[in-house]
């Protein structure tokens, strides 16, 4: 199993575990450290996720539907054929009643896709509200919803929901840094030597922003592991579907047996549908009541449930996105690779992290340019792990790939920056 790279010098080291607790004598913090509010406001500050086309609107003064997004990592080839049309003929009657609670026909037609019984599966308003139910259901394990027992124990850089999920639940976050010079992939003994009782260990496989992927051997092992140690672990394979090499890795039927082991999934990032809202969370089938048990009434709306079937119809779709992304990914790695100065990473996802200080400007002046030309990169100096010098690019189709490369190498010109202002 061989990620697409090109060649890079690593320039970050590793750490060893680092808890995100403030220093004695300071202001109590937030368990998710220094990112961001997910709901601030105005053009000037960085948001919490990629995606956020009103944000560049404001910043950059172009209409929202101008820019092509290669800061949201979304299957490129856009929703299945035939489900938009579905969902809005479906609006008529669906948006006259409630939708059903228990997402009968909808968790039924994703457990037979997943091959899961559906009393294993719980669905979701997204794959974020699966990620703060697991939490959830930890620490009503580990404490009696109690906050003060157990730990979140999270690789960085990864995804900032997990800290925003454990600061909702009034838990500490300790850090296991990732080496730049081993392309942050995380070893088995790095994730899982200082796991104490308790504890509840995220795992992003392909890893956001990183790429890097595990194998399903590697992630049997972490799990025994946590079991050793009585610690939980939760994998969210958002963006295992549409990762390249990433058939077979899934742990979904084994998260149906327990115990200590849920998986949740973003389905609007594989069917390209962020606007629905829908993910899953799978485990033990007490553990996936008890997780529902947070959840709010009616959480998964009408139209997301209509969606759900008409895009699992499709059969060929997910395979027809995959050759897409592994013949494209290479291509946009090499292309970004010859721009001097950038550094990529190695990736199985449907992006890449690049390393930017070789250029001279941070992520955020690159970020800017860009913006401003109507292309939108995700800015990674929010991300815990990871300084100002980093950016993410999703992949998508070939011309608007070619779009982005060709503007590249115009930024680096000397003149290039004066001309925008930075």
């Amino acid at each position: 199993m061989r990620p697409v790279t090109s060649s890079g010098e690593a320039r970050q080291g590793s750490g060893a575990l680092v808890p995100s607790e403030p220093a004695a004598g300071t202001p109590p913090a937030s368990p998710a450290g220094s990112l961001p509010s997910l709901h601030a406001g105005g053009a000037t500050v960085q948001p919490a996720h990629g995606g956020n086309l009103a944000w560049a609107a404001r910043r950059y003064g172009l209409p929202p539907e101008s820019f092509v997004d290669f800061s949201a990592s979304l299957n490129p080839l856009g929703p299945p054929p035939g489900v938009l049309e579905r969902v809005a003929a479906s609006l008529g009657d669906s948006a006259c009643r409630y939708p059903d609670p228990e997402c009968g026909w909808a968790r039924n037609a994703l457990a037979a896709h997943l091959g899961v019984p559906p009393e294993n599966v719980l669905l979701t308003n997204g794959g974020t509200e699966a990620i703060h139910l697991a939490v959830r259901w930890w620490a009503s394990c580990v404490s009696g919803n109690r906050p003060g027992r157990g730990r979140v124990v999270l690789p960085i850089p990864t995804f900032g929901e997990y800290a925003r999920a454990a600061a909702a639940a009034g838990a500490p976050v300790v850090h296991v840094p990732l080496a730049a010079e081993e392309d942050f992939r995380p070893s088995v003994p790095m994730l899982t030597a200082a796991l104490r009782p308790g504890d509840l260990l995220f795992l992003c496989n392909p890893n956001n922003p990183t790429g890097a992927l595990l194998a399903r051997d590697e992630l049997l092992e972490v799990w025994r592991r946590c079991l050793g140690a009585g610690a939980f672990l939760v994998v969210d394979e958002a963006f295992l579907p549409l990762a390249v090499g990433g058939e077979g890795h899934s742990l979904a039927w084994d998260a149906c047996r327990g115990p200590g082991l849920l998986v949740a999934g973003s389905l609007t990032k594989t069917y390209c549908l962020p606007g629905l809202r829908l993910g899953y969370l799978i485990g033990p089938a007490d553990a996936v009541a008890a997780a529902a048990a947070y959840q709010p009434g009616w959480s998964v709306s009408a139209p997301a449930q209509e969606a759900l079937p008409a895009c699992l119809e499709d059969t060929g779709y997910l395979a027809r996105a995959r050759l897409l992304i592994t013949t494209e990914l290479p291509l946009l790695a090499r292309g970004l690779a010859t721009v001097p100065g950038l550094r990529v990473f190695p990736s199985h996802a449907n992006f890449l992290l690049v390393d930017c200080r070789g250029t001279g400007r941070t992520a955020a002046e690159w970020r800017d340019a860009l913006g401003r030309r109507g292309l939108l990169v995700r800015d990674c100096g929010n991300f815990p792990g990871l300084d100002p010098f980093h950016f993410r690019v999703a992949v998508r189709r070939r011309r608007e790939n070619e779009v982005l490369l060709a503007s590249l190498p115009w930024y680096t010109m000397p003149c290039a920056a004066s001309s925008l202002g930075g």
